[in-house]
């Protein structure tokens, strides 16, 4: 009994320097090594990219500063989480002119481990900014009062008056919103962009040959109403679902019923 008397104080002595050690090991593998880069002229995408420089970053409440295009930051350590890359961007102006600027973050939450070296790109595909074309989710309000709170010196418009920017209002030179290279890249896809009336017959594939047929309108009894065949021909990376059939790039659906006649884009 002596013996684990003599024993325990320096089992005791012993455990405090491992259990510091190992505190301190967990504190120091807490955070990320991160840089973000700006990949508005990613090479892998062929068409129109927006011309964004990035005038002011934050990521994980730690700030990246200017990055301009094709450029990537400093390293900083950031704290091990998720969170948006929240930004201040400058249309096609390298000097960052606040009349050319608007608020963007990337579209989803950007995720470090701790210990992580990690190199996040903002690009064409993963941001969202305040004004974008119809049908096109502007930024979060959420992440749009984040930046505001950021930078107040750039006198952001308040969340529901974010079209009135000078950059979505048009007065900040060419481009007149945050979204418009997804305009752009609409008006050059005619497959989304131009209408097409159901009262006309729709182009489809029809074997797998690859020969072309046409799905005429049949009629049908008292409004002869057509039968429409939709043809996937958007981008090979594009699905389109629920119409009446998954149609991969390039194939046709099958016939769906019968519609009432209208004009409009179909809605994918």
């Amino acid at each position: 009994m002596a013996f684990f008397r003599t024993l325990t104080p320096l089992l005791v002595l012993a455990a405090v320097p491992f259990g510091t050690a190992c505190s301190s090991s967990d504190d120091g593998s807490s955070v990320a090594h991160v840089q973000i880069n700006n990949d508005f002229n990613d090479p892998a995408i062929t068409g129109f990219q927006p011309p964004w420089t990035i005038c002011k970053s934050s990521y994980q409440g730690v700030e990246f500063g200017k990055i301009e295009i094709g450029k990537t930051s400093d390293a900083h350590d950031v704290p091990a989480g998720l969170d948006y890359v929240l930004m201040v961007a400058a249309w096609d102006d390298p000097t960052c002119s606040p009349a050319k600027s608007l608020p963007i973050a990337t579209a989803n939450k950007e995720e470090v481990v701790s210990g992580q070296t990690r190199t996040i790109a903002v690009a064409m595909t993963n941001h969202q900014g305040p004004c974008p074309p119809e049908g096109v989710p502007p930024i979060p309000e959420e992440q749009y009062d984040r930046i505001l709170k950021l930078w107040p010196e750039y006198n952001f418009k308040a969340y529901a008056d974010r079209a009135q920017n000078k950059q979505c209002a048009g007065s900040g030179g060419s481009s007149n919103d945050g979204g418009t290279e997804v305009a752009r890249m609409r008006a050059a896809t005619p497959a989304i962009s131009e209408p097409r009336s159901t009262r006309l017959f729709e182009r489809a594939c029809a074997d797998r040959e690859g020969w072309v047929l046409f799905a005429l309108a049949l009629a049908g009894c008292d409004n002869a109403y057509p039968e429409v065949v939709v043809v996937n021909t958007i981008d090979e990376r594009v699905l389109v679902r629920d119409v009446s059939s998954t149609a991969a790039f390039g194939a046709a659906c099958s016939p769906t019923e019968r519609q009432p006649p209208r004009s409009g884009v179909p809605r994918v």
